[in-house]
């Protein structure tokens, strides 16, 4: 019994690995918003929370003389920093999304 391959023409193999190309990303999307969601979670439900405890606890030892200015600049500055990462994880997530939703062509809700 003989195996005969398929041939295809060059407009199918095209159209063949476009589509293997959009699943492909398709799947590196989906991975990736479920990521960004992933710590986006962890930092709002935790380190976020922390670090603004933290930044009022440093706010008051400064306020009796227990810290020092630097020390209360250095705890402001840590908050700015995890909240500008935090509202660029929402705007890569919300890329991807829309990428998704430019895909599909159609809303896509989670879960």
């Amino acid at each position: 019994m003989e195996f005969e391959s398929p041939s295809f023409t060059i407009t199918e193999l095209k159209a063949i690995f476009t589509k293997l190309g959009l699943a492909a990303k398709i799947v590196t999307d989906v991975a990736a918003l479920s990521e960004a969601g992933r710590q986006i979670d962890v930092f709002e439900k935790n380190i976020l929370p922390r670090l603004e405890k933290i930044v009022t606890a440093t706010q008051h030892s400064y306020s009796t003389g227990q810290a020092t200015l630097p020390d209360l600049l250095d705890a402001q500055r840590s908050l700015i920093a995890i909240r500008r990462s935090l509202a660029e994880m929402h705007t890569e997530r919300t890329r991807r999304m829309n990428d998704l939703e430019s895909l599909a062509a159609r809303p896509i809700t989670e879960k």
